[in-house]
Parts: structure tokens; sequence; C-alpha cells
């Protein structure tokens, strides 16, 4: 079937007709078969020029404003100007500028929600984490932490933009800020490299002549800021090695990211793109896209019981059907005295492998930015190639390698989700103390009963343990991650350090030097690895 007879079957042939210039099937048409030798190729950094008119720039930020308050204003310095200024009154909705003034423990509000001050932004930066119902807070005087609370009430807002690359150009590109944590890092620090996220056909409804349209056959991409990683390499190294070892996890690419938003083009930066779990990364990776894809968050995303409101559902939105995850909620939770059974009635909803293979993974990459820390940063997606068996996806890996709060304790040890005083999750924070008993979770309470439950069974943990002794002999392997940490210093060196690399008020460096020094310092990601490696090493030899 021909182009202008493809587009009669659902647009008008006058929509087809004005298809942008430069639209080609294979580069901009739905059906383009994903190229990810050229958006995700393996050892290069690519570039992206993004074009937004001054009243659409204007339009997101207003909209942060409303949600967060003024950009910049829990900064110290002019992200600019670099002149000290006195931070302002923090204003509702902002977890880092409800803490400005405050010591950590002290009382502070998100909004509505009443919480603590805790470490957890910048270099001993402290946010607002509320107090979590049945562990803490009023009527339960515990302290303990909300890890489910969002910093924002809402997703921002997506306005048009023109994305070029290699030579093309896409038209009525949707753009908006994203994430949690980060975002709010650097939007109360008023730097303006900011995360973002790309959805290639958000306007197709209002501008036909694009409709369908995709990136070289991907629809989104998320554009992730290395706000609190100095190395910029964590996103990266991590989701290489959680695909090495064979987790479902997204591609994802160094990229420098250029922004006109009226005044010339300006670069912002150093990103790593990661691909979003959507149909290229369904197809690839599970040879089906049909299926349920799920992006939970909120209480019930940690598996205590079911709730739709905490499963949003990705792919097949028109569908009341939750059957695939909510019989796999169920199964987990079912009767456990007879041991054989619990595991044969979960096994058969639920790829348990999978899932013990992503968590011995993620506890060697020391990420506590994820469940177990976290109800959120993960994927769930029900394989129509493995009768409709729920399989977990990994997320959202720029903290990974001790950078929320450091080592092992924050996934399940006594410092809990956030970290403690040795920890924090600023773009130079080292590792806490590590400890073998964290490698298994014991501490880990029944909250997190994916954990708990699976770890308590002994031939659930014999898998796991089988799951880390294969990851650090065959992937996880200090001398072959750092000799590729150093190579890919080299290879973006040139666009975080000197006149090509970041400058003031685009960058949340603090120092030239902070850049070698968190790759390569005693506390740096090369001998964290080396570290990481050695304790799971040592829980393997000591562990029960």
């Amino acid at each position: 079937m021909g182009a202008v007879a493809l587009c009669l079957s659902w647009l008008s042939l006058t929509a087809c007709e004005r298809r942008p210039a430069g639209w080609s099937d294979a580069t901009h048409g739905e059906n383009a078969t994903p190229n990810y030798d050229v958006v995700f190729p393996r050892e290069r950094v690519i570039t992206l020029d993004i074009k937004i008119a001054p009243q659409d720039w204007q339009t997101m930020f207003d909209d942060m404003t409303e949600m967060a308050g003024g950009f910049g204003r829990g900064a110290t310095t002019n992200p600019q100007q670099g002149q000290p200024q006195q931070p302002q009154q923090p204003q509702q909705g902002n977890a880092e500028l409800a803490c400005v003034g405050k010591a950590a423990g002290d009382a502070c509000t998100v909004g509505a929600v009443v919480g603590r001050c805790v470490v957890g932004g910048g270099v001993g930066q402290l946010v607002c984490a509320a107090e979590q119902p049945g562990r803490g807070g009023q009527g339960n005087p515990g302290g303990g932490l909300n890890e489910d609370a969002e910093f924002f009430p809402r997703t921002p807002v997506f306005v048009p933009s023109t994305v070029s690359f290699g030579g093309l150009a896409w038209q009525h590109v949707g753009i908006r800020m994203k994430g949690n944590s980060t975002l709010s890092n650097s939007w109360s620090r008023g730097v303006y490299k900011l995360p973002w996220r790309l959805d290639f056909a958000e306007f197709g409804d209002s501008h036909p002549e694009v409709s369908g349209q995709r990136f070289h056959g991907f629809k989104l991409l998320s554009l992730a800021s290395s706000s609190m990683d100095a190395t910029f390499q964590r996103e990266k190294l991590a989701d290489d090695l959680l695909e090495e070892a064979g987790v479902p996890v997204g591609r994802s690419v160094f990229a420098r990211v250029f922004i006109d938003r009226g005044a010339g083009r300006q670069y912002f930066g150093l990103y790593t793109i990661v691909e979003v779990p959507d149909h290229p990364m369904l197809g690839r990776v599970f040879g089906d896209d049909s299926g349920n894809l799920y992006k939970p968050q909120g209480r019930a995303a940690r598996w205590v019981a079911f709730d739709r409101e905490s499963f949003d559902r990705k792919t097949n939105k028109s569908s009341a059907d939750w059957s695939d995850v909510e019989a796999a909620v169920q199964a987990l939770n079912a009767n456990r005295i007879d041991a054989a059974s619990w595991r044969a009635g979960l096994e058969a909803v639920f790829s348990v492998d999978s899932f013990l293979r992503w968590l011995a993974m993620n506890t060697t990459l020391a990420n506590g930015d994820a469940y177990g820390g976290m109800a959120h940063n993960y994927y769930l997606y029900g394989n129509p190639r493995d009768q409709d068996r729920v399989h977990w996806i990994a997320w959202d890996h720029d903290l990974a390698f001790g950078g929320f709060g450091g080592g092992f304790q924050v996934v399940g040890g006594p410092q809990g989700p956030v970290g403690g005083p040795q920890g924090g999750i600023g773009p130079n924070a080292g590792p806490a103390s590590t400890s073998s008993a964290s490698v298994f979770h014991d501490g880990d309470s029944a909250e997190w009963p994916l954990i708990r439950f699976l770890l308590d069974d002994p031939v659930y943990r014999a898998t796991y343990r089988g799951h880390l002794a294969d990851i650090v002999s065959h992937v996880f392997v200090p001398e072959q991650i750092n000799a590729r940490v150093r190579l890919r210093r080299d290879l973006i060196a040139p666009y975080v350090l000197g006149v090509e690399g970041e400058q003031p008020g685009y960058t949340f460096l603090t120092s030239p030097a902070a850049f070698d020094e968190a790759l390569l310092g005693s506390s740096g990601l090369m001998n964290a690895v080396t570290r990481q490696a050695q304790t799971v090493q040592e829980a393997l030899r000591t562990a029960r």
C-alpha cells in the first residue's frame, strides 16, 4: 500500500500531503523499525537539539512554579551570576524548600503532607519526607518515613517543541519536565539542566500532519540530567550491566543537549537519554508488545495489597482488565503455610526467577532508589508469550552505586530508604558502611513483601544466592567495569569540562576536580564498584 493510500485509512489526504519537510516512514513513521544503532549507539555521544517557543517555555515554568514555588528559590547563589543571595521563604509543594532553615528531624510540610526533614537533596541538603502511616506520624510515634510520597501533586505540563538530530527535524514533539527528587533538586537550586521527557506523538491530535510520529521508531525518550551524579555514568553503567545480566531494562546513551528557548542555541549539558519501556522495548525484550504494561506508584506499589490506582497502565488503556497484576499481588500475599503450593501459585502468575535476578543485580548495584527503598521506579509487564505472567522491568538508575544514601544499608538496612549521615544523594556523596546482612535483605520488613516473603522462603533464598554468585562472577567484575568507566570518562570529559563543557547555571558540578574525584577518588565510583563486589562475595561466604 502506498504512503498516500495508507494515510487515507486514518487521516485525510490533505493531512498526508502536508507531512513536514524531511518526513520519511523509516525515520518518522509510526511503523518505522526501531533503529537502536542510530538512537542508542553503544560507545558514542550523540547530539540533540530542541527548540521551544518562548511562550511555551514560560508555560512550563509557570506550571512548575504553581506546584513548587519559584525557580531557584532554594539556591544560595545566583546560578547565572554566581552572586550570593538569601534564600526566600519556602513555598508549599517543594520538599527541599520546606526544610530551608531547619535541621534534620524537624517537622515540615509539603503541600498538605506533614513530615520531617531528612538528608536527601544535594550534599548535606535536607528534604521533607512524609510520616508513614502505620510506622510513624500521627498517633504512632516512631518517626517512620513515607517513601511513597511524591514531591509534586501532578505531572508537569507538555508543550510543543522541534527536535533536530542527524540532519533531520521532528515537529510538534511534546516536551515536559519529569522526575521527582531529581526535578525537585534541579528546580529548587535554579539549575537549568532540568530532566525532560519527550513524546513524539503527544500533539498528533491537534497536528494531524505528525500523527503517529516516531523518532527512528521510538515514541518516548527520557532525558536524565545527572543532577545528583558527578560521575555522569551511573545511569548508563547500571543500565548496561542490568542488560548484560539478562534483566529487562531500557537502553541508554550519552547525549549533548542544546535547547533554544527563544534566545539562541544554548548548551544545557551532558544528559543520558534512556529508552522508556514502551512498544519498541517490549518487542525487543519479550517478543510481543501487546500485553499490559504498568508503571506502579503509591502505597499498593509495595505489593502489600492490590489497588488499581497504584498500578497505572501504560498500554491497552481502554481495557478495564487488571487481572494479570491483581492475580500476582494476591498470589504473593496468599497463605504460605504450604510453601510448595504457595510457590506454585505465585510462579503461575509472576516471573519469580526474573524478579530475583533483578533483585540480586539491583542489590549488587547498591541502588536504593528502587523497590525496597521507594515504592516506584519499576515497570511490570504481562507477557502474552508467557501466558500473561507478570515480569519485572528495571527503571531509573541515576542513583545506583550508593548514590541514594550510600552502600547496601540503603536497601533494607537500618539506615532506611533515605540513608544516614554518612550518605546523602548529592553529586559527591560517598558510600556509607556496608553490611553482608543487607546483601540478603535481612533488615527488610513485610512492608516490602516481594523481598521479605521470597527471601524468607528457603527455595527462593537459594535461587537468589545463585543469582548473586553468578553476577559477581560473570557480570559485576570490578576490573572489567572500571576499565569501562575509564574509557567513558575520556569519552564524555570534553562535554563536561572545558570550552565545550557544561557552564554555570547549566551544571551541578561544584568544580572541575569534582568530576574526577567522583570517578577516581577514595569515595568515587571505581572504588565503590570494587567494595560492592567484595561485600557481595563476603556475604556469599558468611550469610546463611
